[in-house]
């Protein structure tokens, strides 16, 4: 009973290590797609505008009280459409982008290893674009793989999702200001393939 014991827990404690580790990345990834993620309008009343306030709530805005604005409402669209112009500006500018991963000149390094967040540090070129990076952070956050570029051992403004070894998707969001008082946010999915 004791050896089955002990077999069960190197296994579950293989299975534990086998899926917490990083994706092994080289080559090329292109652009192939644009996801829409989220659609979040926004829209800033005065306290005054109380007929406007109960249109906003009916309509299934939520509504908070900012006191140097009044109110802040805010509601999820569900259709997730981006304006044809957002999108063509959006497909322009990743026209002939790309993320090289080159081979890697060492192994990465467990920086943390805790039950929700293990973390490694990647000695690997990556060229995104025009920017080159040296090293990266590996991350699996709660199952979650992302990268985030090092530059003198700085975490960058900057993170890719990593699906597979073959697919790589860029988070963004976009605001677009319809008026001083009313925005949509777009939160979008670039998705990259080998």
């Amino acid at each position: 009973m004791k050896y089955f014991v002990g077999v069960l827990v190197l296994l579950v404690s293989f299975s534990s290590w086998a899926q917490s580790s990083p994706i092994s990345l080289e080559g090329t990834f292109s652009f192939s797609n644009l996801e829409v993620l989220k659609v979040k309008h926004y829209e800033v009343v005065r306290s005054s505008a109380i007929d406007r306030l109960k249109t906003l709530r009916e309509s299934g805005f939520i509504c908070e009280f900012v006191a140097s604005q009044g109110y802040r409402c805010s509601k999820f669209d569900s259709a997730k459409q981006v304006p044809a112009d957002l999108k063509q500006e959006i497909l322009n500018n990743v026209a002939g982008y790309s993320l090289t991963f080159q081979p890697a000149v060492g192994a990465p390094h467990l920086e943390n290893d805790g039950e929700t967040l293990q973390e490694w540090t990647v000695p690997q070129t990556v060229i995104a674009g025009t920017d080159t990076f040296k090293t990266y952070r590996y991350q699996i956050v709660q199952g979650l793989h992302k990268i985030t570029p090092l530059v003198n051992n700085e975490l960058q403004n900057l993170t890719w999702v990593v699906a597979s070894a073959e697919q790589i998707s860029e988070p963004h969001s976009y605001e677009v200001r319809e008026s001083s008082s009313t925005w949509t946010l777009y939160f979008l999915s670039l998705t990259f393939r080998k």
